[in-house]
């Protein structure tokens, strides 16, 4: 509601609009709670507080006053907004650090085939998946988690075709909570247009070097970015070497692919575990994915920009980018 004074037979008055304009059909209101300052103009902030306009600018003026229509009862002012509490950034980190170490030690390759886990049905989710990011969020607050989509659940890979298929994040008891995944990967979690954890980029670890393992002549060079890499063979497949990365360590991944001809984008999360090629520890991956006859490997996409974001539990993650072209067999 806009509040503005005007003179009425020779005295000044508040006038009270629900739209932006002041107008001749707007009601004279009674006040209570302060004697109101000569040539100023009011804005109700819906907050219960009562804000002076000067030019552009919006200063409160004095909070909890109602304005009361004339010939209306007053009504109850709104209870106060608390201003949203973000935990700690290195708290933060260190649960997500626990987490990671937890799935990694009791979740991946451990709940079964075929299963679809979510925090009603698997207790370790329930406990150990989510990390308190901030507390005094309202139930229906704008939350956003990097440039992802948060309006729709996503699923993590946990070996043997079982998978978390859940929300990105939830609110309960103005806690909020947001898959630790995400937060490896993600980067920068908002409430409204606050920054409530500032997401550490990829990058910690060191991508020591990549290689074809195969006969059929694929190649792949380094370049300012990342790699250029040419597939030739759906036999062939990429190592990368990877600095910290020792035999039997499990991987937490992101896989996201921009592909070309045929066009299409995918985003996958999943476990893996290090790949040992001569003395060099790593990954290795098909950047197409397996193929098992040429028919198949000739309808993959013709180019695909490949980013491989690989957390390293306790070590910090590290973000390899890939420039694919596929050649038909």
């Amino acid at each position: 509601m806009l509040i503005y004074e005007k003179k009425d037979e020779g005295e000044r008055h508040l006038y009270g609009t629900f739209g932006t304009i002041p107008s001749d059909e707007d009601s004279r209101l009674e006040y209570e709670g302060f004697e109101p300052s000569l040539s100023e103009a009011y804005f109700d902030d819906g907050k219960g507080g009562i804000k002076n306009i000067e030019g552009d600018e919006l200063k409160v003026l004095l909070d909890g006053i109602q304005i009361v229509p004339q010939g209306g009862e007053s009504p109850e002012p709104p209870a106060p907004v608390e201003p949203v509490e973000p935990e700690k950034k290195e708290d933060i980190d260190i649960e997500v650090a626990d987490e990671a170490d937890f799935f990694v030690r009791n979740v991946y390759n451990k709940k079964g085939s075929n299963q679809t886990l979510n925090r009603d049905n698997d207790e370790d989710v329930a406990e150990n998946y989510y990390t308190l990011v901030a507390r005094n969020v309202p139930e229906d607050a704008s939350i956003s988690i990097g440039s992802m989509d948060v309006s729709e659940n996503f699923a993590l890979s946990i070996g043997n075709n079982s998978f978390v298929d859940d929300a990105p994040y939830f609110i309960e008891e103005g806690c909020l909570f947001v898959a630790f995944p995400l937060i490896l990967f993600e980067g920068d979690v908002r409430v409204g247009n606050e920054v409530v954890y500032a997401g550490s980029p990829s990058g910690e670890l060191e991508v020591l070097g990549a290689s074809i393992v195969g006969k059929g002549g694929s190649t792949i060079e380094e370049v300012e970015d990342g790699f250029d890499c040419t597939m030739k063979s759906r036999t062939d497949y990429v190592f990368y070497n990877i600095d910290e990365v020792e035999e039997n360590d499990i991987l937490i991944t992101k896989k996201s692919f921009v592909d070309t001809n045929p066009s299409g984008t995918s985003i996958s999360y999943g476990f893996t575990t290090s790949d040992k090629v001569s003395d060099e520890f790593g990954v290795w991956i098909y950047p197409f994915g397996w193929a098992s006859d040429n028919d198949k490997w000739n309808s993959k996409p013709t180019h695909r920009e490949f980013t491989y974001d690989i957390h390293v539990a306790g070590k910090g993650t590290a973000r390899i980018l890939t420039h694919l072209d596929r050649e038909d067999m």
